[in-house]
């Protein structure tokens, strides 16, 4: 599948990546790859929004992961869009109960 890759700065790209075998080809695909082995070495994907991390096993075969690696530098492309997971929940803002209270006086 051909992924046209835009991102904010630099001139857009695109890569041929068949997640069957595995294979990336195409201008981007050298800059892929090394993404690739970083990420992997790295064994997640911290991405938007930050700082939200994932972590990836197999990004050449799996559409999931790929689009993780390649939200690092590109907007996701729009065939993998729906691969990309859902950011989890924003934690609740609430006190810790074994925290006493602060109480604060102004004196003036």
């Amino acid at each position: 599948m051909k992924l046209n890759l835009v991102s904010n700065f630099g001139d857009p790209t695109w890569i041929q990546w068949d997640p069957v075998s595995g294979v990336v080809s195409g201008p981007a695909a050298e800059q892929v790859r090394r993404l690739v082995k970083q990420s992997l070495a790295d064994g997640d994907v911290c991405t938007d929004p930050i700082p939200t991390c994932y972590d990836i096993t197999d990004p050449l075969h799996s559409r999931r992961d790929m689009a993780l690696v390649l939200s690092l530098v590109w907007k996701i492309p729009t065939e993998l869009q729906p691969d990309f997971p859902e950011p989890p929940p924003e934690p609740e803002l609430t006190g810790d109960p074994s925290i006493p209270e602060l109480k604060v006086t102004i004196l003036n």
